[in-house]
C-alpha cells in the first residue's frame, strides 16, 4: 500500500512539474514572439501565464524543493514573473515574495540574489508611482537599497571581473575597453549596474549630490567599456562582420543597459557615442538596435523597462 502512494505520488509530481514547464516555456514564446513598441500598453497576457505557474507552484508543499527538477522550476518561476512586473510597472504579488523567501533557503547563486535586490527595487518604484512615500522615506529606502547593492556586488566571484585593455580604436569610447570571461558574467554586472543607476537617479531626483553624479558617470562608463569585446573585429578571434549569431545574442543583451546609461549620462560625447554604436549594430545585424537609436532620440525620458521588453531581454534574461 505504501509503495503504491508512493508511486501515486511521484506520478502526480512529475505530472505537476510538466504542466508548470509547459506553462513557463508559454510564457518564453510569447515573449519572444511579441516585442511592443515601447510606447504600446503592456499586454496583460504577457501576466497570465507566469501567475498560473506561481499558482501551480504555492498549490505545492514547500518540502518539494529538496528536489532539484520542483526547485529549478519554481525558480525560473520567480525570476520570469519578477521580470515581468518590471515590465508592466506594478508591485510584486506577495505570493510572489512569499515564493522567494521560501526558495531562499535552497537556492545560492549570483542571479538569486539580484533577483531579491530587483524585487525591492520594482516594489520602491511602484510605492513611489502609487504615491505611498514621502520624499524623505524615499530617500532613506533608496539609500538602504544602495548599501544592499554595494554588499551584492561586492560578492560577485572575482573571476567574473573583467580585463581592462587599452585601445587606440576610434570606435571605443574613452580609449579602453573590458573583456568579461563570458556573455553571462556581462549581463550580471551590467544588470546592477543598471540597478545602481536607477536607484542613483532616485537619489539625485530627491537629494543630489556631487557623489551620486560622480557614480552615475562612473557606471555609465563601466556599460560602454563592456560594448567594444563584441563588436570589436580584433577584441576576440570569433568576432566577424556582419555579426555572427552569437555576437547578435551578446549584442541583445548589452541594448537596454545602453540605453539607460544615455538615459542617465550628462555627457554629451558619451550620448553620440551610444548612437554611434547602434547604428554601428545595425548595420551589422542587430535590427532592434536602430529602435534603440530612436529612442534615444525621440523619446529620451522612455522608462527603461519599456525598451528591456521591447528589444526582448524578457526573455533572454529569464
Amino acid at each position: 500500500m505504501r509503495s503504491s502512494l508512493q508511486a501515486n505520488n511521484a506520478a502526480n509530481q512529475s505530472l505537476t512539474d510538466e504542466t508548470l514547464q509547459s506553462v513557463l516555456l508559454l510564457d518564453l514564446y510569447e515573449k519572444m514572439a511579441y516585442q511592443p513598441h515601447p510606447e504600446s500598453e503592456f499586454p496583460g497576457s504577457w501576466l497570465s501565464h507566469v501567475q498560473g505557474a506561481l499558482s501551480i507552484v504555492r498549490s505545492r508543499p514547500t518540502a518539494g524543493f529538496s528536489n532539484p527538477t520542483t526547485q529549478q522550476l519554481a525558480t525560473r518561476t520567480v525570476i520570469a514573473l519578477t521580470l515581468s512586473c518590471g515590465a508592466a510597472g506594478i508591485p510584486i504579488p506577495e505570493a510572489l515574495i512569499g515564493l522567494y523567501n521560501d526558495l531562499d533557503s535552497y537556492v545560492r547563486s549570483t542571479k538569486w540574489t539580484f533577483i531579491g535586490l530587483l524585487i525591492s527595487l520594482i516594489n520602491l518604484r511602484a510605492d513611489m508611482n502609487n504615491g505611498k512615500l514621502d520624499s524623505s522615506d524615499i530617500v532613506q529606502r533608496a539609500r538602504d537599497f544602495y548599501e544592499e547593492l554595494s554588499h551584492a556586488e561586492g560578492k560577485i566571484p572575482r573571476s567574473w571581473w573583467p580585463q581592462r585593455r587599452d585601445t587606440s580604436e576610434g570606435v571605443v569610447f574613452g580609449r579602453y575597453y573590458d573583456v568579461y570571461p563570458g556573455h553571462y558574467a556581462t549581463q550580471v554586472f551590467n544588470a546592477y549596474r543598471i540597478m545602481r543607476l536607477d536607484v542613483c537617479s532616485i537619489i539625485q531626483k530627491f537629494d543630489p549630490s556631487s557623489e551620486v553624479a560622480e557614480t552615475i558617470t562612473e557606471v555609465a562608463q563601466a556599460i560602454c567599456a563592456a560594448v567594444p569585446q563584441f563588436i570589436l573585429p580584433r577584441a576576440r578571434s570569433q568576432n566577424t562582420l556582419p555579426f555572427s549569431p552569437l555576437q547578435i545574442l551578446e549584442c541583445s543583451g548589452v541594448l537596454t543597459p545602453l540605453y539607460a546609461a544615455s538615459q542617465n549620462t550628462q555627457d554629451p560625447v558619451m550620448r553620440a557615442w551610444i548612437l554611434r554604436t547602434l547604428v554601428y549594430m545595425a548595420d551589422n545585424g542587430i535590427k532592434l538596435a536602430q529602435s534603440v537609436a530612436q529612442v534615444i532620440m525621440f523619446l529620451p525620458d522612455m522608462d527603461y523597462w519599456a525598451v528591456f521588453r521591447m528589444v526582448g531581454n524578457c526573455a533572454i534574461t529569464a
